[in-house]
């Protein structure tokens, strides 16, 4: 749902360029607002909901487009983290364990978490996220 920094590492332009009209010196230091990109309203519909199936591959390649162009969890150029591919299929087969073997649930039945941020260096819930977790 969030960057855990809602920015992204500084950057530096590697040349004189244009970025979108904007001309940007050579040395210029760079930096991606990724809280921004994954709560543009234009790009995401609804960004503040959890909906993993957004990113699920559907009939039209559009969907998919817009991750590519707007969702970097591991980074990206020649930055991007060397361990993309194993983190994928590390993540996915704990991830699938963890849902397998617990059943989830909010520590306040009935209410949803509160989702709300303190805007900070890095990304803070207001409300700490406290689930129950019961054994299967």
């Amino acid at each position: 749902m969030r960057p855990v920094a809602p920015m992204a590492m500084p950057h530096k332009a590697a040349r004189d360029t244009e970025l979108k009209g904007l001309k940007v010196k050579e040395g210029t230091p760079l930096m991606v607002n990724l809280y921004a990109l994954l709560h543009d309203e234009k790009v995401w519909k609804d960004p503040n909901r959890f909906v993993p199936e957004r990113f699920l591959k559907r009939d039209g390649v559009d969907e998919l487009k817009k991750m590519e162009r707007y969702y970097f969890p591991f980074g990206a150029g020649r930055r991007v983290c060397p361990g993309i591919e194993l983190a994928k299929i590390e993540v996915a087969v704990a991830l699938a364990n963890l849902v397998n073997s617990f059943e989830w649930r909010n520590a306040v039945e009935g209410q949803p978490p509160d989702l709300s941020e303190t805007l900070c260096p890095l990304l803070e819930m207001k409300t700490p996220l406290v689930a129950r977790i019961v054994p299967r």
